[in-house]
């Protein structure tokens, strides 16, 4: 037997000191979630249980988050920290992430993970943290679970945001103005062969294929693709 020393704690106080960590985190995240526009218009019940269900990951700089082609589990919304997004690239056999195009970069506020489950696909992109990320995480069947029939009209709204976000144009707006405009945005359907109306500045494809005629030729725009009038 050699000198030691010994930490230890009883019954209940290991248990209060879980609790109180609980109740930390839930605050915390509550308050967190009262700030992404996502969630605006939900009851603070609704809210109550996002922030419930929700749970805490932490990533360092470099690691990868989502891989694009993987099935996506769920929803994350960014706390901390920034990450990007890629289309393309490879895997290499020691886990390291190289090549691929840089499609648009995410910070605190703003989520992902919403087109795959909006559509049921596989995700779009690879999404990488920069730096040091933090992020609340929840579940497809508990965000099902909680909201419901708004689940729908949440994802759309993210989906929207997201696709302005890669706009090098409304990219340049604060968030609440992002919002404004995905508040008056329309959600249209067309048949196959029908010609979409002229005019529109801003277009974000949700399922589905458009084609049409740029100053390069043929454009062909697929889900999680968008258009803008200009450039």
């Amino acid at each position: 037997i050699e000198n030691c020393g010994v930490w230890g704690a009883n019954g209940g106080t290991f248990h209060k000191v879980l609790q109180d960590n609980a109740h930390n985190h839930f605050a915390e995240n509550r308050q967190f979630l009262d700030s992404i526009r996502l969630f605006d218009g939900l009851s603070a019940k609704h809210k109550d249980r996002v922030g419930e269900a929700v749970f805490n990951e932490v990533f360092e700089g470099g690691a990868r988050v989502v891989t694009e082609g993987d099935a996506t589990a769920g929803m994350y919304f960014v706390k901390k920290g920034e990450l990007k997004t890629v289309k393309g690239g490879t895997v290499k056999p020691n886990g390291e992430f190289s090549g691929g195009v840089e499609m648009s970069c995410i910070g605190p506020g703003d989520c992902f993970g919403e087109s795959a489950l909006l559509t049921g696909a596989c995700a779009g992109v690879t999404v990488l943290a920069l730096s040091r990320a933090e992020l609340l995480c929840i579940s497809s069947r508990e965000l099902r679970e909680v909201l419901g029939a708004d689940l729908g009209a949440c994802l759309e709204r993210s989906f929207l945001l997201s696709s302005l976000k890669k706009s090098p144009v409304t990219s340049q707006f604060s968030s609440s103005q992002q919002f404004e405009i995905v508040k008056v945005m329309i959600v249209n359907e067309y048949k196959a062969g029908q010609r979409v109306e002229d005019g529109i500045r801003f277009v974000a494809v949700l399922e589905g294929t458009l084609r049409g005629f740029g100053a390069n030729g043929v454009v062909t725009l697929e889900r999680n693709d968008w258009y803008e009038e200009g450039v």
